[in-house]
């Protein structure tokens, strides 16, 4: 499955707030038990029914936002869901991952099988190491952060960049921190949210010096997100348009400082969905068209 960038040009993505057209959801169709959530990493187990009924809802707050919505129901594992991480984005087309976790390998092959009943070549395949699509933030059409730490490693940022670098693009690594360790998630796009064409939200102290001023340099006005809301998901937000985001419910402080920065803000419940599994509605996307 590979195209050329001629060939996949309308399909793809160069930033992460341009109006939102279509992208892949993962339908929560997997049970986890109490028994199972240490290994996935979950404090408890999961509630499907709740599950299944926020991530209806969050799909339906999408569609209202006039997002078209492809959703697949094959069974994975309960990470599935984070639709965002087994596909990497560009503005080729999509590339297939490769998942540094061991238990959700299974979701690049997956995904690439979605994309194939969907009707959509893939732009190519990630050809060495580990790269998964929460690590992946593009700026513009010519400039892509790709993170280098826990679940995205050297060997496949440079794998990354020999895919995109013959086309003009600045592949530009990011060193993750240590945090708690490689058993915990912990994603770049949790890290930075550009949100608009002047604004980003940003976990500053967790971000190299050098990284803030390239953003600040780019224009960017960096707020800070609220670390006390980290762990309920409001450092992560999904934009479906320039300065309009969708927050998990449940983070008043983020909510309010958007707002003051005048972004408008769709929140909706994800207790079971997003909060138990540590990823939020940028986490759920993958982003197959915007602009």
């Amino acid at each position: 499955m590979s195209g050329s960038p001629a060939a996949t040009s309308a399909l793809g993505i160069e930033n992460t707030w341009a109006p939102l057209r279509r992208v892949l959801l993962h339908r929560p169709v997997e049970t986890l038990s109490a028994d199972d959530a240490a290994a996935w990493g979950y404090p408890e187990g999961r509630d499907l029914a709740r599950c299944q009924a926020e991530f209806a809802a969050f799909a339906a707050l999408l569609r209202a936002e006039g997002v078209e919505v492809a959703i697949d129901e094959t069974p994975v594992g309960p990470d599935a869901v984070y639709a965002c991480d087994p596909l990497l984005p560009s503005p080729f087309g999509p590339i297939v991952g490769r998942m540094r976790k061991p238990l959700r390998q299974p979701e690049n092959a997956a995904a690439a099988a979605h994309l194939d009943r969907l009707g959509i070549s893939a732009f190519a395949p990630l050809p060495d190491g580990h790269v998964e699509g929460g690590d992946v933030i593009w700026l513009d059409r010519r400039t892509v952060l790709v993170a280098v730490g826990h679940r995205s490693d050297r060997r496949g940022a440079e794998a990354f960049a020999t895919l995109l670098t013959p086309h003009g693009v600045r592949v530009r690594q990011v060193e993750m921190p240590w945090m708690d360790g490689p058993e915990v998630c912990l994603h770049l796009r949790s890290l930075i949210n550009v949100v608009g064409p002047d604004l980003a939200v940003v976990e500053r102290r967790w971000l190299p010096t050098v990284l803030l001023e390239e953003l600040a340099a780019r224009g960017l006005r960096l707020i800070d997100g609220v670390e006390a809301e980290y762990p309920t998901q409001g450092n992560n937000l999904q934009a479906v348009g320039p300065r309009r985001v969708l927050l998990t419910a449940g983070n008043p402080r983020t909510a309010a400082r958007l707002r003051e920065a005048g972004v408008v803000v769709l929140e909706f419940e994800g207790q079971e969905l997003c909060v138990k599994g540590t990823g939020g509605p940028t986490c759920l996307c993958f982003d197959l068209t915007r602009g």
